[in-house]
Parts: C-alpha cells; structure tokens; sequence
C-alpha cells in the first residue's frame, strides 16, 4: 500500500509542484498517473521512490521511502527514457520487475 498525507514536493524554494496531495493506493490493483508535462507525475513518482525530499507524510510499504532498502529493493521506476533492451514489450517489463 502507498499512502500520501498533506504532500508538498518541488525543485526551487517557493515553487512547489505538489502542494497539499493526499491519497491511498491499494495493493493489487493497477493504478494510472497521468497529466499534462509540468504537472507534477515525475515528482510525485521521485517522492514515492525516496529520490526527492517532501514535506507532508509518505508510506510505501509501511516505511517512509527514503533511505530504506526494505522499500527501494521492491520497487521499479523506468522513465520514458529508460534504456531497455531491443523489443522488450511491456509484458516483459512487468515481468522483470515483479521477479525481483
């Protein structure tokens, strides 16, 4: 489960990209993050995975996100950049990613 209270996330001082976000993402169920370029996604995905310092409460698994092992060992963040080997399908990512 992933769970989010009061999430304010940015890269500048006084320019927050995520401002006061809450939610909760049950386990088992395949969720979609979608919005315009800006709005926030990468943010909001770089928190979750403990890669960017936020104000407000983030559990993943549980545990806060940052710095923990238990947390980072379980999850899997490709951008739209991410090099994957030739003809891998999405099928194939997901696969690989569940192995771990």
């Amino acid at each position: 489960m992933i769970t989010a209270h009061n999430l304010s996330a940015g890269y500048r001082r006084n320019s927050e990209v995520l401002q006061g976000m809450s939610f909760t993402l049950e386990p088992g169920l395949i969720h979609g993050l979608i919005g315009r370029n800006g709005s926030g996604k990468t943010t909001l995905l770089r928190v979750l995975a403990g890669q960017l310092a936020a104000d407000g409460e983030v559990e993943v698994f549980g545990e806060p996100p940052f710095d923990r092992a238990s947390v980072m060992d379980r999850l899997v963040l490709a951008g739209i950049d991410a090099p994957l080997p030739d003809r891998w399908s999405v099928s194939t990512l997901l696969d690989v990613a569940a192995a771990r």
